[in-house]
């Protein structure tokens, strides 16, 4: 299955299907209906997510990608910093 690419962005730029860092955690926009939320899902090295990201309020389900994560920025549930391997 291919992954859809969330583009990396800001919260001031306000355009769906971005993420972008808010403290020591992740926020995404949706790219269907916007609506934004904290990811709580592991993000590997490559900025991979996982498992894959399901939007509560529209039908966007897809496995993801975060285009231009920061391996060293790795995030866990909860919103933990990790370091990498």
């Amino acid at each position: 299955m291919a992954n859809y690419t969330i583009k990396k962005g800001t919260s001031k730029e306000n355009l769906h299907g971005t993420w972008w860092k808010h403290g020591k955690g992740v926020t995404v926009k949706c790219p269907t209906c916007g609506c934004i939320g904290n990811l709580d899902h592991d993000v590997s090295s490559e900025g991979v997510v996982s498992p894959s990201l399901d939007c509560p309020k529209c039908i966007f389900h897809e496995f993801v990608i975060l285009e231009g994560w920061d391996e060293e920025a790795r995030v866990r549930q909860g919103g933990d910093d990790v370091t990498a391997d």
